[in-house]
């Protein structure tokens, strides 16, 4: 039990221990990329690139892309250009959440006319059975 325990405890700290050199906060000190990356956090800046839904390919490009999937290109002032994660489309999402919606309404009413008419169908030759089982005594 106490090995499982060690296992595991290791395995998130070697885990988050990585994840963090990887945006640059567990090594102490930022080097001059990591500064300009997250220069919007402390320089004034204009989104050259409105938020949008990060594709396949700037999703292993961007890091930002991990924490919302949406990303928007800012242009800071000493800086230059960086990545930054936004929130989500919030009426884009809302969109889908209903077309989803709508989608399940309408397969469960074809599911309901479906099983609607397998059961009259079954009663149907039930009753015509019982009909024959009648008629032959």
């Amino acid at each position: 039990m106490q090995r499982n325990v060690l296992k595991y405890t290791l395995f998130i700290m070697v885990t988050f221990t990585n994840t963090f050199r990887v945006y640059g906060e567990a090594n102490g000190g930022e080097n001059k990329d990591t500064q300009s990356e997250y220069c919007w956090q402390t320089e004034s800046f204009t989104i050259d690139v409105a938020c949008h839904i990060c594709s396949s390919h700037e999703t292993s490009l961007h890091p930002a892309c991990l924490f919302t999937g949406y990303i928007e290109q800012v242009k800071c002032e000493t800086s230059g250009v960086s990545i930054k994660s936004c929130p989500m489309d919030m009426e884009r999402e809302t969109k889908i959440f209903w077309q989803f919606e709508g989608v399940v309404i309408v397969l469960s009413l074809i599911s309901g006319l479906v099983v609607m008419q397998r059961m009259r169908k079954l009663n149907q030759e039930n009753i015509e059975r019982i009909q024959r089982q009648i008629s032959s005594l």
